[in-house]
């Protein structure tokens, strides 16, 4: 990345760990249900509805003894000034996506969030951000596979990603279209691809621990060695490489 080359890495997590897919998620999650107050503080924050941390102070201040969802709903009603026009407007869209996604498939919500917030001019503009726009249709991917092979709707697509976060699917992201870049992966997860060049970093620095450590030798120069095996002994030796 500091010499401008493309990276895609799900080492510290996969599509749905995105900072722009988890705000998306949120979007929905309130649109699916309005007084879950992590989603909901989520989706303010987000750029559908691009409240800052003074806006999100005045709610609070507003209701402080009520959760938080319930404080914006409350300020959004009744609230004065330019935070509360800002989360009014937002709340009249949420009710919009809402009588949208009781009419038709998620994806086809989906996409209308994508072009009612302009989330891809958004994020193709941020450090990554063809990364971060490839992310946002691979998600719609999703909702479109789901939608096609199951119920369609909002909650029933929500479910199905609830639980393949609890069971630790993720899909791995995937590099823009027509862009190359290189796929940062442990071998584990590498096993079954296959690339036209793969660099493996780091061999010359030994492995294991305790007597494991003993039958495998990295050498940078050399490349793998480990202990031959003599069957009618039944005993290892060591390799002619082992010996340089």
């Amino acid at each position: 990345q500091a010499e401008g080359i493309p990276v895609v890495s799900n080492l510290s997590g996969g599509l749905l760990s995105a900072q722009e897919t988890g705000a998306v998620l949120a979007l929905l999650q309130v649109i699916d249900y309005a007084l879950d107050d992590i989603s909901m503080l989520t989706a303010l924050r987000s750029p559908a509805a691009q409240c800052n941390a003074q806006d999100l102070a005045r709610i609070r201040l507003f209701a402080p003894q009520e959760p938080f969802a319930r404080a914006a709903h409350a300020f959004a009603a009744h609230g004065q000034g330019p935070s509360a026009q800002k989360i009014r407007a937002f709340f009249e869209q949420l009710a919009r996506w809402r009588m949208l996604a009781r009419q038709k498939r998620v994806d086809v919500l989906l996409s209308d969030v994508y072009e009612q917030t302009q989330l891809f001019a958004y994020y193709a503009q941020l450090p990554g951000g063809a990364q971060k726009v490839q992310n946002l249709r691979a998600l719609w991917q999703r909702a479109q596979v789901f939608a096609t092979g199951g119920d369609g709707s909002l909650h029933g697509f929500l479910q199905m990603l609830e639980r393949y976060n609890k069971l630790g699917v993720d899909d791995s992201m995937q590099p823009p279209q027509g862009e190359h870049a290189v796929r940062l992966m442990t071998i584990h997860a590498s096993k079954g691809l296959e690339f036209p060049v793969v660099l493996l970093p780091f061999l010359e620095q030994q492995q294991g621990l305790g007597t494991r450590a003993t039958r495998l030798r990295l050498d940078k120069r050399y490349g793998i060695g480990c202990k031959q095996y003599d069957a009618p002994t039944r005993s290892r030796q060591d390799s002619w490489l082992e010996q340089l």
